[in-house]
């Protein structure tokens, strides 16, 4: 009888284990699945620069939050992002970089690298690449390539087209919609570029200056000349300085540029020894389209 009853006490203990190893995993499934569907009900995407901002928020339109992490005085160049961005990242659904610029190789590549929830749209992927320097000798300034590449209508229908693809994945029965929305940008690039072409045909080949090379997708694609005011990134010595204004009277320079973000000290100078009023633009404006439109503007003015 005793030997019975312990039996049936081994049994039960048995058959309650065996439900609780059976549970046991379904509960931290459960828990686990609820931990990562937050992360991807996060409808937060971040952006490196306006520029990216400007064409997500065109395919989103509300489907999903999109914030920027460099400031509009700041250069992405030389920006470092706040804690409080970092925090940020690593808690959105996506981040949409250049690739190229100063703090996406630094500091959020240490965030995404650790974030493997996290998609990482490379903004610049089948864009058209060109090398850090004057298109006319070659002069080379940072060395490797060019990261202004949302300078050109074209490079940015591309840079559309990767942020579509990956739109896709992350809210897939959105799909349709964001394709719409992607062929209707598409379509507003075609007519910006084909309007500049036209504007710009009359100055082919003509030359101007900036403080800061990041016209040199621009200038490449319109057949224009950029000749920058930085070496290295620096400002130029006084016999670099002078180098400049000879080779501005050479090529007949009509236009100076200055970009918000960086020193306008140099071309002020040379402005002054030409003759020529200074023209502040801001490339990293969200206002992208507009901003395009105005330096075209500016390079007709005579």
């Amino acid at each position: 009888m005793k030997k019975s009853m312990k039996q049936n006490t081994i049994s039960r203990s048995l058959c309650i284990l065996s439900k609780v190893c059976l549970v046991l995993p379904l509960a931290i499934f459960f828990f686990a699945s609820c931990g990562s569907k937050k992360k991807v009900e996060n409808k937060t995407i971040m952006v490196s620069i306006e520029p990216l901002r400007y064409v997500t928020e065109y395919l989103t339109r509300g489907n999903f939050k999109v914030e920027t992490i460099t400031p509009r005085e700041a250069s992405p160049e030389t920006y470092a992002p706040t804690p409080q961005q970092i925090e940020a990242i690593a808690e959105c659904t996506a981040f949409v970089r250049v690739g190229s610029l100063g703090f996406e190789n630094t500091q959020i590549r240490k965030v995404t690298d650790n974030s493997p929830h996290l998609y990482i749209i490379n903004a610049a992927a089948n864009t058209k690449q060109l090398p850090m320097c004057d298109h006319d000798h070659g002069d080379q300034h940072h060395g490797g390539e060019d990261p202004h590449i949302w300078m050109s209508p074209q490079n940015m229908k591309i840079i559309a087209l990767n942020i579509y693809k990956q739109l896709c994945l992350l809210d897939a029965q959105n799909a349709d919609v964001y394709k719409s929305r992607l062929l209707a940008f598409s379509k507003e690039m075609n007519v910006l570029d084909s309007l500049t072409q036209q504007r710009l045909d009359s100055i082919k080949n003509e030359a101007f200056l900036i403080n800061h090379p990041a016209l040199g997708h621009y200038a490449c694609h319109y057949n224009l000349l950029q000749i920058s005011m930085e070496h290295d990134g620096k400002e130029p010595s006084p016999r670099q300085l002078q180098k400049l204004l000879e080779r501005c009277k050479e090529h007949g320079v009509k236009t100076i540029f200055a970009q918000e973000q960086h020193s306008d000290k140099g071309v002020k100078r040379v402005a002054e020894e030409l003759g020529l009023e200074v023209h502040y633009i801001n490339p990293l404006s969200y206002d992208w389209k507009e901003e395009m439109e105005r330096i075209t503007q500016i390079l007709l003015q005579k």
